[in-house]
């Protein structure tokens, strides 16, 4: 299955200084940090606990108050496909931790983080950094990742009906 993230983002390889120090100008976030939260946002992934999925994924935020990486991973359970996201996970501990409001996200995923528990401590303007399994990343605002959901809701809403599987009734939500 394709990546889920939006049309024509900039794409950037994971080769370190000269691009996290022109993101860490744009975003007001020093370089070493930048790679530092990409690190361990792919080490998280370690850490899932997926045994009905076997999908991992890893999230590390940064403190907008004091610079602190929080990290975490999905959790799932026996009632699958109830469980807990990476990016809730993080935010989570993150917020018990004291630490409410963020100022940059990493997530090690392949799909499109959700944007509703990063969006109650975060501002629209931060950076969320998308890494794949080999280590490329885009990069894209809260705010534009929103924009894509919506985008991506209304697709669905008006998906062909072979999506649903039921060719009588059409795609249902």
């Amino acid at each position: 299955m394709p990546p889920i993230l939006p049309s024509n983002p900039d794409i950037y390889l994971h080769n370190g200084e000269s691009v996290y120090t022109s993101l860490g100008e744009k975003f007001d976030i020093p370089p070493e940090t930048l790679g530092s939260l990409g690190e361990q946002a792919i080490k998280a992934k370690d850490l899932a606990y997926c045994p009905y999925s076997s999908f991992r994924v890893g999230c590390a935020v940064l403190s907008a108050e004091d610079g602190v990486i929080v990290t975490g991973a999905n959790v799932e359970n026996a009632s699958y496909p109830v469980g807990a996201c990476a990016e809730t996970t993080t935010v989570g501990k993150a917020v018990t931790e004291g630490h409410k409001r963020i100022k940059g996200v990493a997530v090690a995923t392949d799909i499109s983080p959700p944007r509703r528990s990063i969006r109650e401590f975060a501002a629209p303007t931060i950076p969320i950094l998308m890494y794949d399994s080999q280590g490329s990343f885009i990069v894209k605002t809260l705010e534009e990742f929103s924009i894509f959901a919506f985008c991506m809701a209304l697709a669905l809403l008006t998906a062909p009906t072979y999506l649903s599987g039921d060719q009588d009734r059409g795609y249902t939500i």
